[in-house]
């Protein structure tokens, strides 16, 4: 028989995957975007390039001007929610990073309230970490889908961009013949030609931005004997250290603010596989396009509508829990509950965000692989 040594708990440790908002950061929230309703609707009207003509006399007519149009779209996003469970003998657990002893100390109560809050928060960060996949989805092909806990496509939504803008390099980046400053230069006017905005920010996937790096073309712009060098200077963008700002690169005479982001997701269409399925928030061969997000017209929203409720949480629950928590760039409904036949306690926190690119004709995609 082994001896009984005494022990203590020495410490505690807990892995956590710390979401800091990156992609999504690009789309702004106002409070005229937290909205009492379950669908929107946004009237958009498309910009010309006219230019004004002329007469043979100063005593003709001019012509007439063709009145801009505008089309109305609806949007109705869609419902997320999580929940939890909690049982008599989840009050009757030793707590972590506590001992039998200390959680002894506490009350059944206290302990089942530490646990809700704890879920809360996890259910907090899951529901942000959707809000960045959305916004992953978005500027990598104009579109997403949303899936249930089962994997199950439940939404879907196409912002219909221009095919020209999401395009395939003609040779692969890494092989020969590459010419990744070429291909840049060429998607990067057309969406400047469409959008009416210059491309100004380029976020590179892992493999994308190798092959960048190991290429003719930039290896050349870092050749100390030429005029015009490249400047990069990777630093991770505090607090976040998952994104990376590389620097400034200047190909023919655009600058543009290069960029890495290693990040990863489950995969949503398998959230249940053992082991786990992991997905990039940017596709490893591919570079995003982005504009200035500083500029007024580069308009992307991200709406909160709000979920209808029939029922309140318990009495009980509510001096701690909001039943619903309306913010300047948020809104959701939280609910807790007894169900006295299963002697449960059940938790659900709900919303409706959806990030929209109005200017979706600003935006673009390069695939580097053939």
């Amino acid at each position: 028989m082994s001896a009984n040594y005494r022990k203590v708990l020495s410490d505690s440790y807990e892995q956590m995957f710390v979401f800091i908002p990156f992609l999504i950061s690009f789309f702004k929230t106002s409070p005229r975007w937290v909205l009492d309703a379950m669908s929107f609707q946004i009237h958009v009207k498309r910009g010309k390039r006219l230019i004004a003509p002329g007469v043979s006399s100063v005593s003709n007519k001019g012509g007439k001007i063709i009145r801009t149009k505008y089309t109305e779209k609806t949007f109705t996003p869609p419902v997320r929610a999580l929940s939890d469970n909690f049982t008599a003998v989840d009050s009757l657990l030793q707590e972590f990073g506590k001992t039998e002893y200390e959680s002894a100390d506490q009350t059944y109560e206290a302990q089942m309230l530490a646990q809700m809050l704890e879920s809360i928060n996890e259910i907090d960060s899951d529901m942000m970490r959707g809000l960045e996949y959305m916004a992953s989805s978005i500027f990598d092909n104009g579109k997403f889908n949303y899936y249930d806990e089962n994997g199950k496509l439940v939404f879907e939504i196409d912002f219909k961009p221009k095919t020209s803008h999401f395009a395939t390099v003609s040779n692969a980046w890494g092989g020969a013949g590459a010419t990744p400053f070429a291909d840049i230069t060429t998607l990067a006017r057309q969406i400047k030609k469409d959008g009416g905005l210059p491309v100004k920010n380029l976020i590179f996937g892992q493999n994308a931005i190798v092959n960048f790096m190991a290429s003719d073309d930039f290896k050349d712009s870092f050749d100390l004997r030429r005029l015009n060098t490249g400047l990069f200077d990777p630093r991770t963008v505090d607090p976040n250290e998952e994104a990376d700002y590389l620097g400034d690169l200047l190909i023919g005479t655009k600058r543009y603010m290069c960029w890495t982001l290693d990040k990863q997701f489950t995969d949503p269409t398998q959230p249940k596989a053992d082991p786990e399925v992991l997905i990039d928030a940017v596709d490893p061969d591919k570079v995003l396009f982005l504009p200035d997000f500083n500029n007024p017209l580069a308009d992307f929203r991200l709406y909160f509508c709000k979920v209808p409720q029939t029922t309140k949480s318990d009495e009980q629950y509510r001096n701690f829990l909001p039943e619903s928590m309306t913010m300047e760039d948020r809104q959701f409904n939280l609910r807790a509950w007894e169900s006295k036949d299963d002697d449960v306690v059940k938790l659900e926190m709900k919303d409706a965000p959806l990030p929209v690119p109005v200017a979706i004709d600003t935006i673009g995609a390069l695939k580097t692989t053939v």
